[in-house]
């Protein structure tokens, strides 16, 4: 069962988790949740980050006209076939 849990996704420390899936489906659940969360939005670029023993896909949206960052954790799945 797949799990979105944590925080808003405004920075790492707050990244929103995605537990329970492979990389695959980790990915689509990524962008179900920012379609939940933000509707309509426009990917300005996409990130993947490594800080210590976590991995996180860092993305920035322009949501009507402003840009906005998010963060996932990504830790669970990344790698996961």
């Amino acid at each position: 069962m797949v799990l979105i849990q944590g925080g808003n996704g405004s920075c790492q420390e707050s990244a929103i988790v995605i537990q329970g899936c492979n990389n695959i489906e980790g990915v689509s659940r990524q962008y179900d949740e920012m379609k939940k969360r933000f509707g309509k939005y426009k990917m300005l670029k996409r990130a993947l980050i490594k800080d210590n023993d976590k991995m996180y896909d860092k993305f920035v949206l322009d949501i009507n006209g402003r840009e906005r960052i998010i963060y996932f954790d990504i830790t669970d799945f990344f790698g996961k076939y």
